[in-house]
C-alpha cells in the first residue's frame, strides 16, 4: 500500500519481456575487471531479455538522482580535512588514508578528496 513514485525522466531502463537493440547513449550493467558497473554499449548489438541498462542520450553526460524531497550531492567546498575526526567511505567503512578523487564522510558531511 505504498504510494508509487512518479518517474518523469528515468534513465534506468530494463529489457523485461523483450530484447533491446542498442542505440547511441546506452550503457549496459555488466561485470568487468573494474567491477559491476554501467559500461558503454557497442552499437549494432542486442541486449538480451531481463537485463538493466541506462540511456544517457541527451543528458549532457550527467546523471541526476532524485529521491523525492531529499536533497543529495556535495553542497560545499572544504579546504582541509580534520585530522582528528574519523572518516568513512560511502559503504560506512572507516578510512584512515583517503585516496585522491574519492568521496568520504566526515562529521556528517560528504567530502571530495583532491
Amino acid at each position: 500500500d505504498e504510494a508509487q513514485a512518479e518517474l518523469t525522466s528515468n534513465a534506468f531502463l530494463n529489457t523485461a519481456g523483450a530484447a533491446h537493440n542498442i542505440v547511441a547513449g546506452d550503457y549496459i550493467l555488466a561485470k568487468a575487471s573494474e567491477g559491476i558497473a554501467f559500461y558503454p554499449a557497442s552499437e549494432r548489438s542486442t541486449l538480451a531479455m531481463n537485463k538493466a541498462y541506462l540511456n544517457m542520450a541527451g543528458s549532457a553526460g550527467a546523471l541526476q538522482l532524485n529521491f523525492g524531497s531529499t536533497q543529495t550531492g556535495l553542497t560545499e567546498t572544504v579546504v582541509a580535512l580534520d585530522p582528528e575526526a574519523p572518516m568513512y567511505d560511502l559503504q560506512g567503512r572507516r578510512v584512515f588514508q583517503p585516496a585522491k578523487g574519492s568521496l568520504i564522510i566526515q562529521n556528517g558531511k560528504k567530502l571530495f578528496v583532491k
